[in-house]
């Protein structure tokens, strides 16, 4: 009757150590979920902080730059690496980055809060720009992101699209007069007036929204400010010494005298091992036993095994005591173990 009670008491740890278990690891994968999308975001926006630094020549502009596109998207549909894309296209392409916020919010109406259209748009107006005048190959870009910048000038001139596309294989449509639609199509009575804030009400524009706040939470918590910059002390701070420690440390250890360290920690730690063991296992599964017993019902089925556990413990750490009064050889040793314990 005895042992039929033990067996379903085992039995019943087995399931209950599988459902702690389980229960571990789906808190476990959900923080390293959420650690991973915070450090993630951070390192992005560390890196965009940095390439606007090199492309408006001093991390004071850059600085400026992306404290705007950071505010710029807490009020839009765009997410701040959508607007980190268009900026870095027109910032390549020459454009100046004083210039750069109020292109992005006009082209930002125009594409009506959508991130696809936003960068085609960007870089069909980047390279007109460029170029100084409009061409055959960036007025369909700009068609097919929906704008045909040629409609409003035929609106403004008079001139029929006809008239119009043969002046622009002429050349004779400059980009000044391509901006002037984009700002028209824009301003109030314009097709795409308040285009952003349209789009904005859509979910696709609200759920865009909620990932920028949540990636801008995230990386205040790991350590990255408004401007992008690392805060000293912060997680991503301490990740990258850490980081830079273990690099070192590995190239340490590839080398014959770490190696020659290394076989000498495992050889010390093969002859401690069972020392060190035996006065944990003695020391802890007692306290746990009490601490489940207190805390944890859920725990009950399992204490059978922490039980033997502490049997087993227990014994092995009256034998290290024991060692240390029958052989006097064995008192150094037992005393770092209890040191060790202690610590």
């Amino acid at each position: 009757s005895g042992i039929d009670k033990l067996k379903d008491s085992l039995n019943n740890a087995e399931g209950a150590s599988k459902a702690f278990a389980g229960m571990i690891a789906t808190v476990a994968t959900g923080l390293a979920a959420a650690t991973g999308f915070a450090i993630k975001s951070a390192s992005d926006m560390e890196n965009l902080r940095i390439s606007l630094d090199v492309m408006t020549g001093s991390a004071e502009n850059g600085e400026k730059v992306f404290k705007d596109l950071y505010d710029f998207a807490a009020k839009t549909p765009f997410e701040t690496s959508d607007l980190a894309k268009a900026t870095q296209t027109m910032l390549g392409f020459g454009i100046s980055s004083e210039d750069v916020m109020g292109n992005l919010k006009m082209l930002g109406d125009v594409s009506m809060g959508n991130k696809d259209k936003l960068g085609s748009l960007t870089l069909a107006f980047s390279q007109i720009t460029s170029t100084g005048r409009l061409m055959g190959q960036d007025l369909l870009q700009l068609i097919n992101a929906g704008f045909n910048p040629l409609t409003i000038i035929s609106q403004k001139t008079g001139k029929s699209m006809t008239e119009l596309k043969d002046e622009m294989s002429k050349g004779a449509i400059s980009a000044e007069m391509v901006t002037d639609a984009f700002k028209t199509a824009t301003s109030e009575g314009g097709l795409f007036y308040q285009g952003m804030e349209k789009g904005s009400q859509t979910l696709s524009g609200t759920w865009s929204t909620l990932k920028d706040t949540l990636g801008t939470v995230a990386r205040r918590i790991v350590g990255l400010s408004d401007t992008g910059e690392v805060i000293k002390g912060g997680l991503i701070d301490k990740l990258k010494d850490g980081v830079k420690l273990l690099t070192d440390t590995l190239e340490y250890f590839s080398t014959s005298e770490g190696i020659a360290k290394m076989e000498n920690f495992l050889n010390t730690l093969k002859t401690l091992f069972p020392i060190i063991t035996g006065a944990i296992i003695g020391g802890l599964i007692p306290a746990f036993y009490g601490w489940a017993t207190a805390a944890l019902a859920a725990l009950v089925p399992l204490l059978p095994w922490i039980a033997i556990g502490a049997l087993i413990g227990g014994a092995i750490f009256l034998i290290v005591k024991a060692v240390k009064a029958l052989i006097p050889v064995f008192k150094n040793m037992v005393e770092w173990v209890k040191d060790a314990w202690g610590a």
